[in-house]
């Protein structure tokens, strides 16, 4: 059978006959990583993170501003309050996505790192239910989190009767359901997803975990006991050092009272969880913690 003809635009067949090579870092580690076979060996995954880094390194600094400045309107457009914070050290994002690097990390399309809307809304939530138990000085965050969640109005209402509550608790607590929703209700205020700032762009280095007993952990039906005759095997995995971050919030209704006191809020929430829990992944390890800029 003869071969079948496509039209192509005359751009896109003059590239399709040259040599090329991916730059956007996004892509290379979504995409365009090389390997043999169905394994890709611990020479090969050093030599992609390499080809990763450099990328990092040549990124377009115009477009990283550009994006800031998009971001920026877009946030300003729905009356939102971004902020911007610095690092502390290194963060992690994204590790937990699939990829044939073993350890996953979060680029936009633009090949930058960022940090879904969506974690940074978990992260808010997470601050605010340490705080709310604090201030019922109660022993279980699952307890506080199941009361503040509780879709029925009555149900909740009943609930608390539980707890001691006082005129302070019992504000937080409404305003962390008007914030952060229920099943019932979306919550009021939107966690955009944060960038980093476009004054310089993020430098990303590769780091190692080091599992002392890699048998134990790839041994499903665990018969096999962490023993210290194993070898370590460590995994490189990226991460972002230094680099200051933009976060975005903003009202459902930028003119209703009661929800602008729940953004007042959700950004103190951030803020403290940024500082004091950390973002993104191996937060016990010193990994994602943030400094409040002046």
């Amino acid at each position: 059978m003869a071969p079948l003809n496509y039209p192509v635009p005359a751009t896109s067949s003059k590239g399709l006959g040259t040599k090329w090579v991916a730059m956007n870092p996004g892509l290379i580690f979504d995409r365009f990583l090389g390997y043999e076979g169905w394994k890709i060996s611990s020479q090969s995954k050093n030599e992609n993170l390499d080809r990763i880094i450099k990328a990092t390194e040549q990124i377009d600094t115009a477009l990283l501003a550009a994006e800031q400045k998009r971001w920026q309107a877009m946030v300003a457009a729905q009356g939102g309050n971004p902020f911007k914070i610095k690092m502390e050290w290194r963060f992690i994002t994204g590790i937990g996505r699939k990829g044939s690097l073993e350890v996953g990390f979060a680029f936009n399309r633009y090949g930058f790192p960022f940090l879904p809307g969506s974690s940074v809304k978990g992260l808010a939530r997470a601050y605010a239910l340490v705080e709310l138990t604090e201030m019922l000085h109660h022993h279980s965050i699952s307890e506080v989190m199941s009361l503040v969640e509780e879709p029925d109005p009555q149900k909740y209402k009943a609930a608390k009767a539980k707890f001691a509550f006082d005129d302070a608790s019992s504000q937080a607590a409404l305003i962390f359901r008007k914030t952060f929703g229920t099943q019932n209700r979306a919550g009021c205020i939107h966690f955009f997803d944060a960038i980093p700032d476009g004054s310089a762009k993020p430098k990303i280095v590769v780091d190692i975990m080091n599992p002392h007993f890699p048998k134990y952990y790839q041994d499903g039906n665990n018969h096999t006991p962490p023993a210290d005759n194993q070898n370590p095997v460590p995994i490189p995995f990226l991460t972002v050092e230094g680099a200051t971050f933009w976060f975005g919030l903003a009202c459902e209704d930028p003119q209703d009272e009661q929800q602008k006191v729940c953004l007042r809020f959700a950004r103190e929430w951030l803020i403290n969880g940024l500082k004091d829990l950390g973002a993104g992944a191996k937060t016990n390890a010193g990994y994602g913690y943030f400094i409040e800029m002046a």
